[in-house]
C-alpha cells in the first residue's frame, strides 16, 4: 500500500519535472527574442525582478533573525527563572563566557555546562541535566 503511495507520487513529480522542463524550453527563445527586441525594457524587468527577490531573502534573513532572538530571550529568562538573577549573573554567565571561549566543540560545551548547572544549582537539578544531556546525545546522534 505505502509502494503503491510513492510510486504515484513519483509518477506525479516526474511529470511535474517534464512539464515545467517543456515550458523553460519554450520560454527561452521568447526570452531571449524580447531582450534583443526590447533590452531597456528586458533590463528594467530583470532588474525589479532581482530587486524583489533579494528583498523577500533579505526580509526572510531577518525574520529568522527576529525568531532566534525571541527563543534566546526565553531561554535566558527561562535560565534567569530556575537559577535566580544573582546566581545566574555572578557565576553562570562567567562560566559560560569562559567555556565558550575554550575553543571545543557544541557538544562538550553543553554537557560541560549541563554538569555545571546540575552541581551548581539549590536543588541540584539532575532533571535538567539529564533531558538536556539526552536531547544533546540524540541531536548528535541524528548528526
Amino acid at each position: 500500500m505505502a509502494n503503491d503511495l510513492e510510486i504515484q507520487i513519483q509518477t506525479l513529480i516526474t511529470a511535474f519535472v517534464s512539464y515545467l522542463i517543456n515550458v523553460i524550453q519554450i520560454s527561452i527563445p521568447f526570452i531571449t527574442q524580447f531582450s534583443n527586441a526590447h533590452p531597456t525594457l528586458f533590463l528594467g524587468i530583470i532588474s525589479v525582478i532581482i530587486m524583489y527577490v533579494a528583498i523577500r531573502i533579505i526580509l526572510s534573513i531577518w525574520s529568522i533573525l527576529k525568531r532566534l532572538f525571541y527563543v534566546s530571550l526565553f531561554i535566558f529568562a527561562f535560565l534567569i527563572y530556575l537559577r535566580g538573577i544573582d546566581q545566574f549573573f555572578n557565576n553562570d554567565v562567567p562560566f559560560l563566557y569562559n567555556l565558550v571561549l575554550q575553543d571545543k566543540d557544541l557538544e562538550t560545551i553543553i554537557i560541560q555546562s549541563c554538569a555545571y548547572l546540575s552541581s551548581t544549582s539549590v536543588t541540584s537539578s539532575t532533571l535538567l541535566y539529564k533531558f538536556l544531556k539526552s536531547k544533546v546525545v540524540e541531536y548528535i546522534s541524528q548528526l
